[in-house]
């Protein structure tokens, strides 16, 4: 007669988890011999009473088996299962236990030589069963995968040998992959002295199994892989259940079938049968190498899907002893072809584009990667200081060596992409070249604002192109970010560019638009980024740009500075000025005085505001919509007030009351909303745009209630007094820079640019308020739309001369 033991049957049907959680089963059940010890169907207890086969079922209509009986006490619970399998499961039937008695009758009587053989021969049974598990070994790499990426931790659990496998294989994780030692634990039964020296009694609880997994405290994106030869270990068994009722993932790896963690329906069942023991029951033989084969395997791959690698080169590790030093060296050879790399070593001057008279440029002081030959004798001194100043990480090292970026945008590029060193690679390729003329050389400007990007292309004939993309302020978005706004915009201008050479009659022909993955080289670029001045780290836009561009910095082919110098083309080009003072109002607000110095440069000499909205921009978008706001919150307070005061109802929150002003109600129709109450929500808490951006939009109500487009429509009070204000407070926030030294009016030109002041009506407000505050009148006065259009032009008489 034959019995089943249920081992979740169903393959990779879904089950549940005490809590409810849903998990995947990758266990498969087997007919199970009864013990011989069963005697016409019967088994007497050790008590004596009613007969107990944990189990075992006699031909149940479906075909599995009964369920145990489930002890009432949570903690007899854990430490009565492995005596239930006992019952189902003797010692003497597990796999790993048996004796193969034809090698028993021989083993006493071999020699040393056939005896080594022999044991070969034994342990060859171990990769066959390894590979048999594999379809289950991969779909558990994949699960780990995932639940590390997502910040979860991976527990081996094992007692005596299957301990000191799992333990060995978490404490090389750190030295080989960089990995942190929280994310990679073993609980070992007996605790750390345990693997050192053997304790076989540490073995038998599964409460203190349980235990010692409850007090690492197991979450649901967590990890726990048991390790037991005979797949009946007390503690491993304690742990896994601990797991399960935590939600967290469960395996198994054993080397015998039926077995305990099939019982308790781990989620991946990893069987390696390698059979019988060279020496029978030493399961530090084929048993143990099958599972440090196992954890080897499943540890490393999951390592390479985590980027930890790169061509089979350990990639992610940290240089501490002189072994690891050599093969630091020998690493990043390999990783940039034996040629020419990019390293760390001397600190050098990085031009902020601030300037006075007295200081021809401001500067700071940063870390610049060179160009080394590998090939040179000094070569391994370089590469040992370079890997130490990347945190002695290789990979960071060799990010740095390929690429040129500084230590900071390297490492931040290798975050963004998981640490995939094969895309990091791939992201820092420069762009095919291709020229529009092969006799024509480009110059590029990039206007980098609060609000969008605007290029100009231009070459040296002069012919120009526009392009424009999104916000490109260094203070709200990543240098990357940045960088895909200018790349989009640049294409957009070459496009442009390229149709324009061609005429109307081929303009829709694909053969005469730049690809988009074609990034020409330009002989200049300025770059004017918005909040630059004040960035802590503008060489990680610089070198990105760098790459994207083919200009460098160091010979004067890039030149990067805030968006406002730009402005300053303005006096280069006019050889009637020897100076000028540039006012921006847009979403934010800025003033620099420039100077015109003998060799045709413009500098920047001094500056009032651009500290952002939190701080300035005084007469801005933001400053006008802000303006707004308070003052409808304001209104809407009073009006709830005096509601209050004299007994009466607050008017309907559905709708706008009749008592509100036209501004309040122009702001909320601009909101898509006529509830007062959400006025704020709206502003603060909406996903698709920043607050910031929000509330420079409502200076669009504003100037359009103010200079209303009918002629015979009388403006709105309230919203022109909001602009004269906001004009006014423009004018006072660059008083101090019109009327010091650094300004001479009478030679000197006042250039305006911006949304704001290009808009003709509140331009005049703000001439009107430069009246009031009695400053002097400048020898010119010109109105810029595009200051890259200016500075293009700018670039152009440069590179002429």
């Amino acid at each position: 007669m034959s019995a089943t033991i249920a081992l979740s049957d169903r393959g990779f049907s879904p089950t549940r988890h005490a809590n409810g959680h849903a998990r995947e089963d990758h266990s498969m059940s087997f007919p199970l011999e009864q013990d011989k010890t069963l005697q016409n169907g019967n088994h007497t207890s050790r008590g004596g009473g009613k007969p107990h086969m944990m189990g075992l079922q006699d031909s149940m209509p479906n075909g599995h088996a009964e369920p145990a009986r489930r002890p009432s006490s949570p903690g007899s619970e854990l430490d009565t299962v492995t005596a239930e399998l006992g019952d189902t499961i003797s010692l003497n039937q597990l796999q790993t236990e048996s004796c193969d008695a034809a090698w028993a009758e021989r083993i006493d009587t071999l020699g040393t030589a056939d005896l080594c053989a022999e044991f070969i021969n034994h342990e060859s049974s171990v990769l066959p069963a390894i590979t048999a598990a594999l379809p289950v070994i991969s779909a558990l790499v994949d699960a780990l995968v995932k639940r590390l990426q997502a910040g979860g931790r991976v527990f081996y659990v094992g007692a005596g040998n299957s301990g000191r496998v799992a333990s060995m294989d978490c404490s090389e994780m750190g030295p080989t992959f960089s990995v942190d030692p929280s994310q990679f634990i073993a609980l070992v039964a007996g605790g750390s002295r345990a693997v050192m020296q053997a304790r076989e009694d540490a073995e038998d609880s599964e409460s203190n199994g349980a235990a010692a997994l409850e007090a690492m405290q197991p979450k649901a994106q967590d990890a726990i892989i048991g390790i037991s030869a005979s797949g009946r270990t007390p503690f491993v068994l304690g742990a896994l259940r601990a797991a399960r009722n935590a939600g967290a993932l469960t395996a198994g790896i054993t080397n015998c079938q039926p077995s305990g963690f099939g019982r308790l329906g781990v989620q991946y069942l990893v069987k390696a049968l390698t059979g019988p023991e060279f020496i029978a029951g030493s399961t530090r033989l084929k048993a143990g190498t099958a599972a440090k084969q196992i954890l080897n395997m499943v540890s490393t791959i999951t390592m390479v899907h985590l980027g930890k690698t790169y061509r089979g080169l350990m990639l992610d590790v940290r240089v501490r002893n002189h072994k690891l030093r050599v093969r630091g060296r020998r690493i990043l050879r390999q990783v940039c072809g034996g040629g020419p790399a990019y390293l760390l070593g001397k600190v050098e001057t990085y031009s902020t584009g601030r300037s006075s008279l007295s200081t021809p440029q401001d500067v700071k002081s940063i870390q610049i990667p060179h160009l080394v030959d590998l090939s040179s004798p000094s070569a391994d001194a370089a590469i040992d200081s370079h890997i130490q100043l990347c945190q002695a990480n290789v990979k960071l090292a060799c990010a740095v060596a390929v690429s040129g970026l500084d230590l900071a945008a390297a490492l931040e590029r290798l975050e963004r992409i998981n640490g995939r060193f094969y895309e990091f690679l791939a992201l820092s390729q420069p762009s095919p070249l291709l020229l529009p003329s092969q006799n024509d050389e480009l110059v590029l400007v990039i206007d980098g604002g609060g609000t969008n990007c605007k290029v100009a292309v231009a070459t040296r004939s002069g012919q120009i192109a526009h392009g424009e993309a999104g916000a490109c302020n260094i203070t709200c978005a990543t240098p990357d970010e940045l960088v895909t706004q200018i790349r989009t915009a640049t294409l957009s201008a070459l496009t442009n560019l390229r149709n324009n050479q061609t005429g109307p009659s081929t303009q829709n022909k694909q053969q005469c638009l730049v690809p988009e993955t074609d990034v020409p080289r330009f002989s200049r670029v300025w770059a004017g980024i918005s909040g630059l001045h004040y960035s802590y780290n503008p060489a990680a836009l610089a070198y990105r740009l760098e790459t994207l561009l083919s200009v460098s910095v160091r010979d004067g082919s890039l030149r990067m500075t805030s968006d406002a110098p730009l402005l300053g083309a303005c006096v280069g080009v006019d050889d009637s000025v020897q100076g000028g003072l540039c006012v921006i109002a847009g979403t934010g607000s800025v003033a620099v005085a420039v100077r015109k110095r003998p060799d045709g440069s413009v500098d920047q000499v001094s500056r009032a505001g651009g500290w952002g909205h939190l701080l300035g921009d005084d007469g801005s978008a933001f400053d006008i919509g802000r303006r707004a706001l308070q003052a409808v919150l304001a209104d809407m307070a009073l009006l709830a007030d005096e509601a209050g005061l004299f007994g009466e109802d607050l008017p309907d929150q559905g709708h706008a009351s009749d008592e509100a002003s036209g501004l309040e109600k122009a702001v909320l129709a601009a909101l898509g909303t006529n509830d007062p109450a959400q006025l704020l929500p709206l502003i603060l808490y909406n996903a698709d745009r920043e607050p910031k951006h929000q509330i420079a939009e409502v200076a669009r109500v504003v100037t359009a209630l103010a200079f209303p487009d009918d002629d015979d429509a009388a403006p709105d009070t309230q919203a022109l007094g909001i602009l004269q204000d906001a004009a006014s407070s423009l004018v006072v926030s660059i008083k101090r820079l019109a009327t010091s030294r650094l300004c001479t009016p009478s030679s000197d030109m006042l250039i305006l640019s911006g949304a704001m002041l290009n808009l003709a009506p509140y331009r005049a407000l703000f001439l009107d308020a430069w009246e009031r505050q009695g400053l002097p009148a400048f020898r010119k006065t010109i109105v810029v739309k595009s200051a890259s259009e200016w500075a293009t032009r700018f670039l152009l008489r440069q590179t002429a001369s």
